[in-house]
């Protein structure tokens, strides 16, 4: 009954892999693959989590203390007590980034209870019995972040803009249900000639795309990167400029080559607006935040210059367009799902966001959308990185 009920529930949102966050209390539903044989308790065995009951005496859980990484799923068996467990509350002991969230997502059948760590931190998850006694489950939720990126927590936001163009309409409700790890700016300069090297491109630029062929992918001039004694380097003072003159498949080949992936156009607009209510990333004020027509004196600047937003990146406002993963449709917003979209499954331009050093304010919002195609190397473009934790 409770699987025929979830899935009528998956089914109507649309979700299948997401978790979903009622109120404390209730159930957090897992995705309909929640039987997989990973989900063990620690110290046990499938068979048996799956013969314990929970017939009789004090109210434990066990394991009482479980470490998860970020997104991890475990299961624990709550022993003994009154019949008509629940989860009353899940509370952080540390301060954690995005405690104002559902810090572990969780769902309870019966007294197996199968937990997700969502957001990192230490985490007491309060189990009660249907006669009022409580236990807590100590729950460590690990992330290890690498130097130069923050942490993006999971959550919603209303995507889109009324007073923009047609293409950011209409304003609609989006869900990205986990924490990923974002670069705090964009790829530098420094960077991408310490990639090129190590994939051994030369000269011509050229490099082999995994699953795309062959691309150029980047070139020298005087726009930062020069190609020296067979080997890439920044110009002299360009070192912590954003790369520019990179293609999507620039982007993709650096991506490809450290474990990263470039954001959803979601995703970007989610971390532009970093947790904030603001017309740019990070303030009312562009001044404040970005480089564009009005200030940038005709050219890019270092990164991490302006103020950051409220997720501690820098520039997503201005100095470079950022290539993001999706296909461009005008219309997405219109049919697009509401959790975690991926874009449209084909086009013929790539999206790119953020304004750059030479534009206007209004197409540095955080909602503007722009696109162009992949094999484009504007000296307006480059990108940043995600990693999945």
């Amino acid at each position: 009954m409770k699987k025929a009920l979830f899935k009528k529930i998956a089914l109507v949102l649309g979700c299948a892999g997401v978790w979903l966050v009622p109120c404390r209390g209730e159930n957090t539903f897992l995705p309909d693959n929640s039987d997989k044989t990973e989900l063990s308790a620690v110290g046990q065995t499938e068979s048996a989590v799956m013969h314990m009951n929970d017939g009789g005496g004090k109210l434990t859980v066990t394991p009482a203390a479980l470490s998860l990484q970020l997104n991890e799923e475990k299961v624990v068996v709550i022993n003994g007590g009154a019949a008509g467990y629940c989860v009353s509350e899940i509370k952080a002991i540390t301060d954690m980034t995005g405690a104002d969230k559902d810090l572990a997502g969780y769902i309870l059948d019966g007294n197996r209870l199968t937990i997700k760590g969502r957001l990192p931190g230490n985490i007491d998850v309060v189990i009660t019995d249907g006669a009022g006694a409580k236990t807590i489950l100590n729950l460590r939720v690990n992330a290890t972040l690498e130097k130069g990126f923050v942490l993006i927590p999971f959550g919603s936001f209303m995507m889109g803009s009324e007073d923009g163009d047609d293409r950011e309409k209409p304003v609609h409700r989006i869900t990205l249900p986990e924490t990923y790890a974002k670069g705090t700016t964009e790829v530098t300069n420094a960077q991408f000639c310490t990639f090129l090297n190590a994939k051994g491109v030369k000269s011509d630029g050229q490099c082999n795309i995994k699953g795309y062929g062959q691309w150029r992918i980047i070139s020298a001039g005087p726009w930062g990167l020069e190609y020296v004694g067979d080997k890439w380097q920044p110009q002299p003072g360009f070192e912590n400029y954003p790369v520019i003159r990179v293609n999507w498949y620039s982007a993709r080949a650096y991506c490809d080559h450290y474990g990263y992936r470039l954001p959803t156009e979601a995703e970007w607009e989610y971390a532009a607006r970093g947790g904030e209510d603001f017309k740019y990333s990070g303030s009312d004020n562009i001044d404040e935040v970005g480089w564009y027509i009005g200030n940038s004196d005709n050219a890019t600047h270092a990164v991490a210059a302006k103020k950051a937003n409220g997720y501690g990146l820098y520039d997503m406002t201005g100095n470079v367009f950022e290539w993001c993963n999706d296909w461009y449709n005008g219309e997405y917003y219109e049919h697009g799902p509401g959790v975690a979209p991926q874009g449209p499954e084909s086009g013929l331009y790539r999206m790119l966001r953020g304004g750059c050093w030479d534009i206007s304010a209004y197409c540095s919002r955080a909602s503007f959308r722009y696109s162009d195609g992949v094999g484009s190397r504007g000296e307006y473009y480059g990108f940043r990185v995600c990693r999945q934790l």
